[in-house]
Parts: structure tokens; C-alpha cells; sequence
């Protein structure tokens, strides 16, 4: 989920760079929704919004990125916004898009991290 102030453009051109980040470092079937916050400030003032509804939408979509309104402060489409996304991913499964032979998730920065936990003076290697 990547929120953006619908208040500001600062914050959905920041959604572009963490975007970005989000695909490099995780898997490409990822489901990505774009939650256009803060609609509870604008609701009786309009002129608030510097971000249009069309226009967020529209970017979310050539994204490839479902996307909602919501307030975070209201709870207004909180619960849409995370309804979409366990229903894309659901049938992302049911489709057969996701390898199983392949950790989901975000990948390691270097294959063959030998990543160690201390415990108890033993140490274990993570995620045998």
C-alpha cells in the first residue's frame, strides 16, 4: 500500500520514487494499491485538493497499481483499500501467478546470504 496526500502533489511524486523501490526489491506480481489520503479534508472544501481524483487514478492505472480514496483519520475506505488488496492477491493465487518453488516476498539484496542468528550462545543460520 503506498499513501499519498490528495492535499499535495509532493506526495504523489513521492509515490512515484518508493514505487520504484517497492519493485526492485520485490516480487513482480506484487499487488500494489495506490490509497489517496486525507479525503476527510476536503470533503467540504474542494478547493483543498491540489491532487484529482481522475488524475490519481488514472497514474494508478497505467501503474498497473489498483487504487482508493480514503481518510485515515475517518476509517472512510480503510477497510476497501485492504479488501482490494487481499482480493487482487487472491486471485493473483488462484491463477497460478506466483511461482511456488520461490520465496515470496521481498527478495534478498545478495543470493546466498548466510545471515546468522545469535541465540542462546549457538549461533543458526535464518530461514533453514
Amino acid at each position: 500500500m503506498t499513501p499519498a496526500d490528495v492535499l499535495r502533489w509532493p506526495g504523489f511524486i513521492n509515490a512515484r520514487s518508493w514505487l520504484s523501490d517497492v519493485r526492485q526489491h520485490a516480487d513482480p506480481n506484487l499487488t500494489c494499491i495506490l490509497v489517496g489520503n486525507k479525503v476527510d479534508l476536503c470533503e467540504t472544501d474542494e478547493s483543498r485538493r491540489e491532487v484529482p481524483t481522475e488524475e490519481a487514478e488514472l497514474w494508478a492505472f497505467e501503474e498497473g497499481m489498483l487504487f482508493v480514496e480514503a481518510s485515515a483519520k475517518s476509517g472512510h475506505n480503510v477497510e476497501e483499500a485492504f479488501v482490494r488488496a487481499a482480493t487482487d492477491i487472491l486471485a493473483k493465487i488462484r491463477r497460478g501467478v506466483f511461482d511456488d518453488n520461490r520465496s515470496p516476498g521481498v527478495k534478498l539484496s545478495s543470493p546466498g546470504n548466510d545471515m546468522a542468528l545469535e541465540q542462546g550462545g549457538a549461533k543458526q543460520t535464518c530461514c533453514s
